[in-house]
């Protein structure tokens, strides 16, 4: 039995024997045209090896691939052309719907104050949560819709907001904000990669301390062929 390409189809060769019926069946059953692979960087790397055995002088074929990592199909034009690299076509759009609450009170006026994450409310494969973060599972452009409520009386509060920030503090972004209000809401759209952890923080002017809780909806809208991520 032959040993399959890099494609993974199971090419005949001529000690097969002679029942052409099980070698063609092999054969077909095997080439899909679809690889899976668990990573940007196992796509890149087959698709070094399918140009590496183009014979000089052939056209180097699309190459399309399965992600694991992303549950998503990506498709390689692979003409060389300058700029030219995985494009999306179909696929999970990833979301998650995340719930906060206080463990300590925040302070009136001072710097904005981090509201942890107490769960996951529901979501699509790939969230992690790490300490007071949403990790995020793929790179794209994310819908943002955060709903803040604030505990006690609105009238004393003043200026109130929310926003979202990375670690890595590439995202730094204002949600929502009002003027004495002890629940409000608001979205944004950010760009995040692959990786990237999230935290909210919220603010209040005036009114003394407070206890938080708040929900998040994170929705990726698109996958951008980004030229770096």
């Amino acid at each position: 039995m032959p040993a399959p390409d890099v494609l993974g189809r199971m090419i005949p060769t001529d000690t097969d024997g002679t029942d052409l019926e099980a070698i063609f069946a092999r054969y077909s059953l095997s080439s899909t045209g679809l690889v899976r692979v668990g990573s940007l960087s196992e796509a890149n790397a087959l698709l070094a090896q399918i140009n590496n055995a183009v014979p000089g002088g052939q056209p180097r074929p699309p190459v399309e691939v399965w992600r694991t990592d992303v549950h998503a199909r990506y498709l390689h034009p692979n003409t060389g052309m300058a700029g030219e690299g995985w494009e999306y076509m179909g696929g999970r759009q990833n979301a998650a719907d995340l719930r906060f609450t206080t463990t300590t009170d925040i302070s009136a006026g001072g710097s904005p104050g981090t509201v942890p994450i107490s769960s996951i409310a529901r979501q699509t494969p790939g969230w992690t949560i790490s300490g007071n973060n949403v990790v995020i599972p793929a790179t794209g452009l994310y819908d943002v819709d955060v709903t803040v409520n604030v505990d006690g009386a609105a009238g004393s509060l003043g200026r109130v907001f929310a926003q979202v920030r990375t670690t890595n503090g590439v995202v730094f972004k204002r949600v929502a904000g009002s003027y004495n209000e002890n629940n409000y809401q608001g979205s944004t759209v950010v760009a995040l990669s692959q990786g990237n952890q999230l935290y909210l923080q919220v603010f209040h002017e005036a009114g003394g301390s407070r206890a938080y809780t708040a929900s998040m909806l994170l929705y990726m809208k698109a996958d951008p062929r980004w030229t770096s991520n």
